[in-house]
């Protein structure tokens, strides 16, 4: 359609430029009144045109098929602005919904790293995003042999003590922000296509998320590669680099760098022995699984082994 577009507009102007040869002063108004609604149709296409094109990379390269559930290893590496480090293992499982009903998600971490931790498990219960409903999250700590329910009253506080967000967890329906096509950038040997994502509520916690859409010979290789976060003054808070992994057609993270670039904090994570769409059954997320800190005594589950 743009070139189609763009080759009737520039035979237009030929003509046009023809008549204003031979026609004078007089010639060249009434043209240019005839060339107006032109101009303006091609225009208003190509807003359109790029608006759609947004909406399509936010559709294609950054919604993919995560499949209906994954067990990994989570790795969580945190790093304060003096560069001392904390080290956290997982075992992690994952379980999508769709349908009928709220849900969106459930999740389990149970504890493997560090030792004094272990056995200590974390369980979210994630809703679809039109849902009015909260995220609920409850935790294990096998020293009170209690299950605690945890109440998040702000979005803005920091999962797992990482650079990520309980907010940048959720789930985000794509109707929740305008998305607008921003650039075109070569790195190397990559290109990337940079889309703005902007909240049509002022209340969200960034003013604006700009995404890097790596390149790929189709829509199935096109990946987000990197993420950049503005707080509400419109300053840079953080960037969040993705390289991801495709295990029978479906992705996850390999590892994800969130580097904050105002507290100087940063966020490394590493996803490994990675299965996917294994039958994990509704009833594993619950309350009674966690207190035996791992899945593995459930038939058909896998045991993790630090390595």
């Amino acid at each position: 359609i743009d070139n189609i577009l763009r080759l009737v507009y520039n035979f237009v102007i030929q003509i046009l430029l023809l008549r204003i040869r031979s026609g004078g002063m007089f010639c060249f108004r009434t043209n240019i009144l005839l060339l107006f609604p032109l101009l303006m149709t091609w225009h208003t296409a190509a807003l359109a045109r790029s608006e759609i094109d947004a909406r399509q990379f936010i559709e294609q390269c950054q919604l993919k098929d995560f499949g209906s559930d994954q067990r990994s290893r989570l790795t969580m590496v945190l790093r304060d602005p003096s560069g001392n480090e904390k080290k956290s293992v997982y075992q992690r499982y994952w379980k999508a919904y769709s349908g009928p009903g709220d849900l969106a998600e459930k999740m389990l971490l149970f504890t493997e790293y560090p030792p004094d931790a272990r056995g200590a498990a974390f369980m979210r219960w994630g809703y679809q995003s039109a849902s009015d409903k909260k995220a609920q999250h409850w935790i294990y700590l096998p020293e009170l042999k209690k299950i605690r329910r945890l109440s998040v009253r702000d979005m803005a506080d920091r999962f797992l003590g990482s650079e990520l967000t309980y907010a940048d967890i959720s789930s985000r329906g794509i109707d929740a922000d305008t998305h607008s096509f921003v650039a075109r950038r070569t790195v190397g040997p990559d290109n990337y296509v940079l889309i703005a994502s902007t909240p049509k509520d002022a209340d969200y916690l960034y003013s604006k998320r700009l995404h890097w859409f790596k390149l790929g010979k189709t829509w199935h290789d096109c990946v987000v590669a990197r993420t950049d976060y503005y707080d509400h003054k419109k300053q840079l808070l953080k960037k969040q680099y993705y390289n991801w992994q495709e295990i029978s057609g479906v992705w996850l993270w390999r590892e994800v760098l969130v580097e904050n670039v105002q507290s100087y904090r940063n966020s490394l994570f590493i996803v490994d022995h990675a299965t996917v769409n294994t039958g994990l059954k509704d009833d594993y997320f619950v309350e009674r699984t966690m207190r035996h800190s791992q899945i593995s005594k459930i038939p058909g589950s896998i045991r993790l082994a630090l390595q």
